[in-house]
C-alpha cells in the first residue's frame, strides 16, 4: 500500500475501556454507525466486559509507530465468517490508517480462526467506509439490512 506507515496490533484489555468508549461516542462515529444514540457508559461497560469474555470476539487495538493506539478493529465470528467492526479516532481519520487496520485485523483473523470470510456492513451513504474497505481488499457482495437501516454488505476472502 503507498504511504503505508508502521503500525502494530495489541490484543484490546480492561484498561482500554474509557478510550474506546470515547472513540465510539465521536458524532462521526455515531451518525456512520448503525445505531446513532449516544452510548452510556453504563451500557458499553457492560458490552465491552461481555465481548473481552465472549470466546468468539477477536479485538484488536492499532498501534502506530509512536507507540499511540489510534483505532479498534473487532471481529464477531459466527461458524464460517466474521462480522468486523471498525473504529478509528478523530485525530488519525484520512491518514491511511482505516486501510492498515482494516487489512492487519483481516490477516490476523484469518490466520487465528478457520473461517473463510469476512463481512462488513456500512450504510450506503457512508462512502469513505466502503472507499476505505475497498482499499483492504473487501468487495461489494450484496444489499442487507442492519438493525433496520440499509446497508451494503462487503467481503473478504481468506486466499
Amino acid at each position: 500500500m503507498a504511504n503505508e506507515k508502521m503500525i502494530h496490533l495489541r490484543e484490546a484489555e480492561s484498561d482500554d475501556s474509557k478510550m474506546i468508549w470515547e472513540w465510539a461516542n465521536d458524532p462521526v462515529v455515531r451518525q456512520a454507525s448503525f445505531s446513532s444514540d449516544p452510548i452510556p457508559w453504563e451500557g458499553h461497560v457492560k458490552w465491552f466486559d461481555g465481548k473481552l469474555k465472549d470466546p468468539n470476539c477477536y479485538m484488536f487495538i492499532g498501534i502506530n509507530s509512536d507507540d499511540v493506539p489510534f483505532g479498534l478493529v473487532r471481529f464477531d465470528v459466527e461458524g464460517d465468517f466474521a462480522e468486523i467492526g471498525i473504529n478509528i479516532s478523530s485525530e488519525f481519520r484520512g491518514k491511511g490508517y482505516g486501510v492498515q487496520l482494516i487489512d492487519a485485523g483481516s490477516r490476523e483473523i484469518f490466520s487465528e480462526t478457520d473461517i473463510s470470510k469476512i463481512h462488513a456492513n456500512i450504510r450506503p451513504e457512508n462512502k469513505v467506509s466502503i472507499k476505505v474497505f475497498e482499499k483492504a481488499g473487501f468487495s461489494y457482495e450484496m444489499e442487507s439490512e442492519v438493525k433496520g437501516c440499509a446497508s451494503l454488505r462487503y467481503v473478504r476472502h481468506r486466499v
